[in-house]
């Protein structure tokens, strides 16, 4: 349906969905923010704001907020030392337990396990960018060595044929 109207339809369409996002963010801490106060900022009514939603992304109003919060609270938890339920409540979860089971539902990871899994492949994506230049010293090494030995037993050879044959 987007293809019909062209880019003037999907701009329009990135336009509303970034609004949407926009106001979801300014009310992320405000644990009571549904999708009534939603409807409300937008001057739609909850049944055209869910249409237009559901349209667009597949989902409902609630699950649209629910997506932000947690996108946020990703950005929080990689980026700032904070508790998880601090991020609990600074994204709008009234309840750590339940932002704990969100979050892994979201991103199939509890958020302590996430923080850790991230940094471990952070730390794995560092080390192997240094181990590349080691690895290439190491093959040049063994090179080197390799023809150390061909020309120490050439050498050896000549000379054990020189001697035999005085």
């Amino acid at each position: 349906m987007l293809e019909k109207y062209g880019n003037m339809y999907s701009t329009h369409n990135s336009e509303f969905l970034g609004k949407l996002h926009g106001i979801v963010l300014q009310n992320l801490s405000n644990d009571n923010f549904g999708v009534k106060d939603l409807a409300g900022k937008l001057h739609l009514s909850r049944s055209q704001l869910h249409r237009k939603v559901k349209q667009l992304t597949g989902s409902s109003v609630s699950c649209f907020i629910r997506r932000t919060r947690l996108q946020e609270a990703e950005q929080i938890l990689l980026n700032e030392q904070r508790t998880i339920s601090e991020i609990a409540y600074l994204v709008g979860f009234g309840s750590p337990s339940y932002f704990n089971k969100c979050f892994h539902d979201y991103f199939g990871l509890a958020p302590g396990n996430y923080k850790k899994h991230h940094n471990h492949m952070l730390l794995h994506a560092n080390n192997a960018d240094l181990k590349k230049p080691l690895q290439r010293q190491v093959r040049k090494t063994t090179k080197k060595t390799y023809y150390f030995i061909i020309l120490a037993f050439i050498i050896l050879s000549l000379i054990l044929i020189a001697f035999y044959m005085i």
